[in-house]
């Protein structure tokens, strides 16, 4: 899962796997994300950040089933003790990560 795995390794890196494990060019993806092809170039090849608009987009297509999702930036022993939860609020549900 890539959202869970960019957290584990660089971004590149996670999105290279992803693609590779979809079977995925980054031509499709940058056609279903509306992301240029030069950006996912850029990105794969860890020339460049992504913007967490870019992160998002990218997610919406590789893990369409994850509408949303919360970034944590943390120090790793904190990550490994995450666990996420659905939490209701109004009509929608949010995976929130939580301490376990």
């Amino acid at each position: 899962m890539l959202s869970r795995r960019i957290f584990e390794t660089d971004f590149a890196a996670a999105l290279q796997e992803e693609l590779a494990r979809q079977e995925m060019s980054i031509r499709e993806l940058a056609d279903r994300a509306g992301i240029p092809a030069a950006t996912l170039y850029k990105l794969t090849s860890g020339r460049a950040d992504p913007r967490l608009s870019t992160v998002r987009r990218i997610v919406a297509v590789l893990e369409p089933r994850e509408k949303s999702f919360i970034a944590v930036i943390a120090a790793r022993f904190l990550l490994n003790d995450l666990d996420n939860r659905d939490i209701p609020v109004g009509d929608r549900k949010y995976r929130v990560p939580v301490l376990r």
